[in-house]
């Protein structure tokens, strides 16, 4: 469903103390036009532009931003009017007719209630409608309080997330923080448009963009956002049609539990597609799904996993704290990897990095390069797969899908590896016998 914004007459909210919200009744008006008509009013946005962008891997700069501009054709490096409202998030929220159950479930916590009432700080919030909260009534009629809280924690940001910052920032950190201690510091939401609206972790689909607050943003979103998986319950819930191949190597290799214990969180994996399989060739697919291929498909997939490593489409974490990757001296010191450490105006960031992630191949590494122009990510590793979907985000980590299979070089240590195809069987031994 198309995205409808609000105009900056009808987001004003002026009241004064003891008087009724003139502006609300506007809201309800976009959230019903929204849901009953599908209006939209993003009208500096190319929705198909930018789904033929992420279908190109190319990693020039200068190409990244024509791509940008003709995603944004019209006042591209507009960076948008925050409206003055008086009105809190929570006061806005509570008096709409499409978020009682929302609020509902806010107003058990007080410190989320004091949150959405702190005008001295920012939040957006993704706000699920009543009907949001109708599809997943059995899951949250069986949930836990803590649960409960973390599921609204997850719908909440500590940044101000207007539509146009959105759009160039892929992911950001919610108020949710991992159960688990050594993990990075907040849980993330996967933010990208597509040709039915802008969406949420896979999950949800914004249908109303751009209510201001005085302390923030709101946008309504037609699903709850529930918190993540495990990197593997990720990998096993992607369609069979296109990861059935993967789906199964880890089953036969059982490295599910290695994967999901404690000591390999906060990691990163690179998951190939079917196609990318059958580009080995026959022989060597038939090989690995062999008893004496077993071991050798077993340091295939760990050469595809960088455990205690999470690298995000827009954030690195390597280490108990998240730190931003400074710019690089072949870019302008405006550049910064990192979503929200962008400042509140407008800036599109530009520029291009080359991670190395120790795998659990023996500690072998690859080499991952990034490039960027604004919402414009490319990523690219061992010079020979490309990510076709980034951030696929996991309460562990994150999984990419890749183009191809990743194979260890044939010098131990190298990190730049030769595309392959249609390996033999006889060569993929010899390649493999130093990871065995």
């Amino acid at each position: 469903m198309p995205v409808t914004l609000l105009q900056k007459e009808d987001a004003t909210l002026h009241v004064e103390e003891g008087a009724t919200h003139p502006g609300l009744p506007a809201i309800n008006n976009a959230i019903d036009t929204a849901i009953e008509t599908g209006n939209t009013g993003i009208d500096f946005f190319n929705a198909r532009a930018w789904m033929d962008s992420t279908i190109s891997a190319d990693q020039d700069l200068d190409v990244l931003q024509k791509q940008w501009t003709r995603i944004f054709p019209n006042d591209s490096n507009s960076s948008g009017v925050r409206c003055q409202s008086r009105l809190t998030l929570f006061e806005i929220l509570s008096t709409s007719k499409h978020t009682s159950e929302l609020m509902k479930l806010v107003k058990e916590y007080p410190d989320l209630v004091s949150t959405l009432k702190d005008s001295m700080t920012n939040h957006t919030i993704w706000a699920p409608t009543d009907a949001a909260f109708s599809k997943c009534s059995d899951i949250l009629l069986h949930a836990s309080d803590l649960r409960l809280k973390e599921i609204m924690q997850h719908h909440i940001t500590p940044h101000f997330m207007p539509m146009r910052r959105i759009l160039v920032t892929p992911n950001i950190p919610v108020l949710l923080s991992p159960w688990a201690p050594h993990l990075h510091d907040k849980y993330r939401l996967r933010l990208r448009p597509s040709l039915t609206g802008m969406t949420v972790n896979f999950d949800a689909c914004m249908i109303v963009g751009d209510i201001f607050a005085c302390n923030g943003v709101i946008h309504v979103v037609d699903a709850v956002v529930l918190p993540p998986p495990s990197i593997m319950e990720v990998i096993q819930s992607l369609p069979s049609a296109h990861f059935s191949m993967l789906q199964l190597a880890f089953k036969k290799c059982r490295l599910a539990e290695k994967l999901d214990h404690t000591r390999l969180m906060r990691s990163t994996l690179f998951a190939p597609s079917n196609e990318a399989f059958r580009k080995l060739g026959e022989e060597l697919n038939t090989f690995l799904a062999s008893e004496e291929g077993e071991g050798h498909l077993q340091a295939l997939l760990q050469y595809h996993i960088a455990p205690n490593q999470t690298l995000f489409s827009n954030a690195f974490y390597n280490g108990p704290d998240p730190y931003p990757v400074p710019p690089s001296p072949s870019v302008s010191s405006s550049y910064y990897f990192t979503g929200e450490s962008i400042p509140h105006s407008h800036r599109l960031i530009k520029g291009r990095r080359c991670f190395h992630l120790s795998t659990m191949l023996f500690g072998q590494d690859i080499s991952v390069d990034v490039a960027r122009y604004g919402g414009l990510i490319t990523m690219r590793v061992n010079d020979s797969a490309t990510v076709t979907t980034q951030d696929r985000i996991a309460c562990n980590g994150v999984v990419h899908e890749i183009d191809n299979v990743l194979v260890p070089p044939s010098t131990p240590g190298a990190t730049k590896v030769e595309s392959v195809e249609e390996f033999q069987v006889r060569d993929f031994k010899a390649r493999m016998a130093d990871y065995l």
